[in-house]
């Protein structure tokens, strides 16, 4: 019973110290804010403002106090889809990219090399079908890749564009694991 009273007497002891710490800690101030006097410093896009706290005013540059001019917002979106039944019959797979025209000029390639990445990448959205030998217990899973996958790249300028300036279809052939580019 002794060593029981003295556990919980010294758990007790600790915690008193530790609250009596933190509470104490609490009320002290640090070297900066001992420093600072009533007036304050407002960061605002890199550049310093004198605030006044006892009268509550900001003290705001002519260029910042002028007031912003609205402008029309237009939300853009661009998608990439990814291959279902529809596109494994002929439908085409969207896909929008922000291109200049001279970086599609100077790279003519771009969009069949996408095409072949983006055909292999998608193979977890290609259907799956299972070979099982239940004599040897040995089961196999097989890809079914597509025959024939059009991909429909949409090019935009850039990502405040509205409009693609230039709709281009690329159409991939599986010929026996090889793919051909029509």
């Amino acid at each position: 019973m002794k060593n029981g009273v003295i556990k919980h007497l010294n758990i007790n002891l600790i915690l008193l110290f530790f609250s009596v710490f933190i509470f104490s800690s609490c009320n002290q101030n640090t070297k900066e804010e001992q420093n600072l006097s009533n007036d304050s410093v407002l960061v605002i896009s890199d550049s310093l403002l004198a605030v006044d706290l006892q009268e509550d005013t900001i003290n705001l540059p002519e260029e910042i106090s002028k007031p912003i001019p609205k402008t029309e917002e237009i939300f853009y979106s661009r998608c990439i889809q990814f291959p279902g039944d529809n596109n494994f019959n002929g439908k085409p797979l969207i896909h929008q990219l922000d291109i200049k025209l001279e970086d599609l000029e100077n790279n003519p390639d771009t969009l069949n090399n996408l095409a072949k990445n983006w055909y292999w990448n998608f193979k977890d959205s290609y259907p799956i079908s299972i070979s099982d030998n239940f004599e040897d217990g040995i089961s196999k899973e097989i890809i079914d890749y597509p025959k024939k996958l059009i991909f429909e790249f949409q090019l935009f300028e850039d990502e405040y564009s509205a409009k693609p300036y230039e709709i281009i279809f690329v159409t991939l052939r599986n010929e026996n694991g090889e793919l051909q580019i029509e």
